[in-house]
């Protein structure tokens, strides 16, 4: 059984980048190739991608064809993107220590890339994409120098699972006092299920996408080390497979 994770997270400060169909296609491949993040910009400028397991003709999708988007108050980063620029091939080889979980010394092995896009009025939007072999993780960033405040209004990034999935998530408690605080039962259940609460599915999720993969997806910390950037799932479409991101923290 191979268990993928998947992190995604929003910031505002030994590779393979090769087309996978078209010009504006590209992909990223983990250190030992079983693992690959593909990157499509479609023809109206929108941004979608997919993560890949395995090799050769054994590759299967673990996350299908997904949006990707983020919006501020005052531009938008969902369609009308244009390629600007794509960082050199950059390996990745770090160790730290953790004070908590089964290990305590951990070393981080991945191949990354930073894409780069221009939205039809110019302004700069910054994807960058890491795979491990055990996983993938991208963030968006603004890259701006300026002091001007831009603040995030909302995200359109997504995650697909394939057909079949199942998942095993927790439905987001409503506000209280003690709520939300990721207690709620975990519920196993087809992908795509609506939650039976109002506020959507809570992370950290995990799906089975078959053929012995798991995938889990879960947020990471923001510039400020917190990961409450990125907070709650919600079922874009009942019935589908998809799940769009949603902030639960003031902006």
């Amino acid at each position: 059984m191979q268990l993928i994770r998947l992190f995604t997270a929003l910031v505002v400060v030994a590779l393979t980048m090769a087309p996978v169909h078209a010009a504006d296609s590209w992909s990223v491949v983990s250190p030992d190739g079983s693992v690959t993040f593909e990157l499509l910009l479609a023809d109206a400028g929108a941004l979608s991608y997919r993560v890949r397991l395995g090799a050769g003709s054994d590759r299967t999708d673990v996350i299908a064809w997904s949006h990707l988007g983020v919006t501020r108050a005052d531009q938008a980063f969902v369609t009308g993107l244009r390629p600007a620029s794509r960082t050199a091939a950059r390996a990745v080889d770090e160790s730290y220590t953790t004070l908590h979980g089964k290990r305590s010394a951990v070393r981080h092995r991945a191949n990354e890339a930073v894409f780069s896009f221009t939205n039809a009025a110019g302004a700069p939007l910054d994807l960058i994409v890491r795979a491990t072999d055990d996983g993938a993780a991208f963030r968006y960033r603004f890259p701006n120098t300026d002091a001007t405040i831009r603040r995030v209004t909302g995200e359109t990034t997504e995650f697909v699972a394939v057909p079949g999935a199942r998942s095993w998530i927790a439905p987001r408690s409503p506000a209280g006092k003690y709520t939300p605080a990721y207690e709620d039962l975990y519920l196993d259940h087809p992908a795509g299920t609506p939650s039976p609460l109002a506020g959507g599915w809570d992370f950290p999720a995990l799906f089975n996408a078959g053929g012995g993969a798991n995938c889990t997806r879960s947020p990471a910390p923001d510039a400020r080390g917190s990961s409450c950037s990125a907070a709650e799932l919600i079922a874009k479409t009942a019935g589908s497979g998809a799940r769009t991101v949603a902030s639960s923290c003031p902006p």
